[in-house]
């Protein structure tokens, strides 16, 4: 059995099973990857009917793009290639939570879906959506008092998910 990477493990003590946010522990997982230079993930797509999986590399492309940068800011391109090292650890990543957020947010609110990288058995997009202001009435169960609540225009996630095509089986 393999050793299991620190980004495993990280994963592993973060796992609950309430469904809450945690930014910090966002940016524990965000720190954990990002110096997990070796970590791959398999994509899946259908290209001519057929199931292709492809491993990509997300660390090692996102390192390959912050030396690109160095290097075109003027860093010699040896001081620069650091970078792509598993010795070169990214300790801060307070920052990547409110870029990435911002980022997604912002392509959505151009009317584009976002759609996450087709996993073996997971396929999910998210949109935003505009709500009209309503005002709807209420009756309190306790007083029997009627009140009105009025909801502004507002904007909704809407998610899109189902099973992946290529695990559907047809039967007779």
């Amino acid at each position: 059995m393999a050793q299991k990477t620190e980004f495993q493990k990280t994963l592993e003590e973060l796992t609950t099973s309430k469904s809450t946010f945690s930014r910090s522990d966002f940016e524990t997982v965000a720190k954990a990857l990002i110096n997990e230079v070796e970590y791959s993930t398999e994509v899946c797509k259908i290209k001519n009917g057929e199931l292709i999986k492809e491993t990509i590399m997300p660390v090692k492309d996102f390192r390959k793009g912050m030396r690109d940068i160095l290097v075109s800011f003027g860093v010699d391109k040896q001081d620069a290639e650091k970078i792509m090292s598993a010795d070169f650890k990214i300790t801060k990543t307070d920052w990547f939570y409110p870029l990435i957020s911002e980022l997604i947010t912002s392509y959505m609110s151009t009317g584009h879906k976002f759609t996450f990288l087709p996993k073996d058995d997971f396929m999910a997009s998210i949109k935003l959506a505009k709500r009209e202001a309503t005002t709807k009435e209420f009756t309190n169960p306790k007083t029997k008092q009627k009140f009105k609540k009025t909801i502004p225009e507002h904007t909704v996630l809407v998610k899109q998910s189902s099973c992946p095509s290529w695990r559907k089986k047809k039967s007779k």
